[in-house]
C-alpha cells in the first residue's frame, strides 16, 4: 500500500536471474552438504546481478539466512526495496 501512496504503483526488487531448486543431482555433482538451495540457470546480461552471480552458483542464504527453495528466495528478496543490495 505504502508503494502506491508514494509511487503509483508497487514496487518489487528482482535480481535478473532465472532459478531452480537444488535437485539431489545437483547436490551430489556439487559436491552440496544438503538437497537444498537454489540453483542459477541464467543471468541477464543487463541485469542487477550481472558479475555477481553466474550461471550453476547455488543460492544458499541470503543476508545470513538460510534459503531452501525458490519460493523461499523470491519471499527473502521481496523483503527488501528494488536497488537495495543483498
Amino acid at each position: 500500500m505504502e508503494d502506491l501512496v508514494e509511487f503509483g504503483r508497487v514496487q518489487r526488487p528482482r535480481i535478473g536471474v532465472s532459478i531452480q531448486d537444488v535437485t539431489a543431482e545437483d547436490a551430489e555433482v556439487y559436491g552440496l552438504p544438503s538437497v537444498s538451495g537454489v540453483m542459477v540457470q541464467t543471468v541477464e546480461t543487463d541485469g542487477p546481478s550481472v558479475g555477481a552471480l553466474e550461471a550453476e552458483d547455488v543460492i544458499v542464504a541470503i543476508d545470513g539466512e538460510p534459503v531452501g527453495y525458490v519460493a523461499e528466495l523470491q519471499a527473502k528478496i521481496a523483503e527488501h526495496r528494488p536497488g537495495e543490495t543483498v
